[in-house]
């Protein structure tokens, strides 16, 4: 099965819904790397990977935060296969719903109420965490 999650208030603590909007360069963005991870989220994640599920990590952070994303991912052990970085602004869901559907996520976990709702009624199995 391929499994995917959003990042940001999902597999972290902190849901940075000001971030997405802000103006600031993507550089001034590596304060990211000491974000709290949910653990809880974390260990469900490793169990799907256990199993043998890939797990692709979805997210509305800037492409330009790639490096810095996976960084943060490998220093909490984080499993993942695959990184997509979908960048802010409008039409995040639509984006997201793309590369869900491109990827082939079977399943995907989101802290977004609102892109939760958007995924089921496009036929996707989304939750919240």
């Amino acid at each position: 099965m391929i499994v995917g999650a959003d990042l940001d208030g999902t597999l972290t603590l902190t849901s940075l819904n000001n971030f997405k909007d802000s103006k600031l360069p993507w550089w001034c963005a590596t304060w990211l790397i000491l974000v709290r991870p949910n653990k809880k989220m974390i260990t469900i994640l490793r169990e799907f990977a256990k199993k043998g599920n890939t797990i692709i990590i979805v997210s509305a952070r800037p492409k330009q935060l790639k490096g810095l994303t996976k960084l943060w991912l490998k220093i909490h052990q984080v499993p993942f296969d695959k990184v997509r970085l979908v960048n802010k602004g409008n039409g995040i869901e639509k984006r997201k719903l793309e590369i869900i559907r491109e990827m082939k996520v079977e399943e995907f976990f989101d802290d977004d109420t609102p892109t939760v709702k958007y995924l089921k009624e496009h036929g996707i199995n989304a939750r919240l965490p």
